[in-house]
């Protein structure tokens, strides 16, 4: 039994094989843990602290491209860990109009500043810009300013109206590892 093992939990990449529309597609990244930090805002005071590790475990990464999925479960069907690939997997939409009309995904564009990706997840809509010295990530709360290098943050700004809550980093985690596929591939 042991001899077929696919090694599954080191990469697979299984479902970008059986898409007959080529809609799950592959990258890699380095495995690495990231200490994340965050901002706690009381009273329209800002303090960073740390927070939980970000962990890549493996350095092959799937995509979903909405555009191309007709959700025909194929991909569900070869997972060899019972998954649903284009369910689970991050979505990346193709043209503005078909991410607006989602409620949950992630759209890349270029704009004079360098590239965006743009996420929607739970009604939430948040960007990390990818400058050459490191990375912006914004939300309806306010401006972190991150260090490329350790992703640490720099700086804060908060909109004028937030005076309670949070800003966590791991969807900025996350959408950083998401850029690092989507710059393997030319969607234009």
């Amino acid at each position: 039994e042991a001899s077929r093992c696919l090694f599954c939990d080191e990469i697979c990449n299984i479902c970008t094989t059986v898409c007959p529309n080529f809609a799950n597609v592959y990258y890699k990244t380095e495995k690495e843990t990231i200490q994340l930090q965050k901002v706690i805002i009381l009273n329209g005071k800002q303090q960073i602290v740390n927070d939980k590790a970000f962990i890549i475990k493996q350095g092959i990464q799937i995509l979903n491209i909405d555009n191309f999925c007709n959700e025909c479960g194929n991909c569900n069907t070869f997972c060899p860990t019972a998954g649903a690939p284009y369910k689970t997997k991050p979505k990346i939409f193709l043209s503005r109009d078909s991410f607006d009309q989602s409620t949950y995904g992630y759209y890349l564009e270029n704009i004079a500043e360098g590239s965006r990706l743009i996420s929607k997840k739970e009604g939430e809509v948040s960007s990390l810009l990818r400058k050459n010295d490191g990375y912006i990530f914004e939300t309806n709360r306010g401006k972190v300013v991150l260090n490329r290098d350790d992703f640490s943050i720099r700086e804060v700004a908060l909109n004028k109206d937030v005076t309670e809550g949070t800003i966590e980093l791991q969807e900025a985690a996350t959408m950083r590892v998401i850029m690092q596929g989507l710059s393997k591939y030319s969607f234009s």
